[in-house]
């Protein structure tokens, strides 16, 4: 239950394998084809079918922006967080994409129209959301002295951590702190 962040989590799983010699490479790899197949309709009623969530199900929330909405809706409410710091990220995200030319969005993009952009699930707007793109990567992990003799500039892993601890955001104890604090905590830890 990593969603989107498994395959670095598998890194950490790559390592183990490899350090207990069970294998000299792993290829970690991921695809998406959300905006030409969008199917995501169809996999959530199939799951709410499977496996309904009693506090989120009976609402038919928009995942994951619904969800998202929720935790922003009170850090805002904890921390003071506003509109406009959350817009301010969506506008550095697009700051970076612009640095980017095979990025799918490149437009300027102001805290302005952040603020003013359709409302999705308040507190977010559609600017807010990230793109629904396709798209694929993968990446090979070996040991350190064959990584040397592959590649001119192969990148070290200094310490991989993850942490889980809920299967929805309904089900966080605290909607503002993440698992992020565990698995942050183990990978310096292993990084030393």
């Amino acid at each position: 239950m990593f969603g989107g962040s498994s395959f670095i989590a598998d890194i950490r799983i790559a390592a183990m394998a490899i350090e207990a010699g069970e294998c000299e490479n792993v290829l970690i790899c991921y695809g998406s084809n959300p905006r030409s197949i969008p199917s995501s309709s169809r996999v959530n009623a199939m799951r709410a079918e499977l496996d309904p969530q009693p506090y989120e199900h009976p609402y038919k929330p928009f995942n994951p922006v619904t969800s998202y909405a929720l935790a922003a809706a009170r850090h805002m409410h904890e921390y003071g967080t506003t509109r406009t710091h959350l817009a301010e990220v969506a506008v550095a995200a697009r700051k970076w994409a612009q640095l980017n030319p095979d990025a799918f969005a490149r437009d300027p993009l102001s805290i302005d129209d952040v603020l003013n952009a359709k409302m999705i699930s308040d507190p977010l707007t559609v600017r807010d959301c990230c793109l629904v793109t396709d798209g694929a990567g993968a990446f090979v992990v070996t040991r350190a002295d064959r990584a040397r003799d592959l590649h001119v500039k192969p990148i070290y892993v200094l310490g991989v951590g993850h942490a889980h601890w809920h299967r929805q955001i309904s089900c966080m104890d605290d909607l503002t702190r993440t698992p992020a604090i565990d698995s942050g905590a183990r990978r310096f830890r292993r990084q030393g």
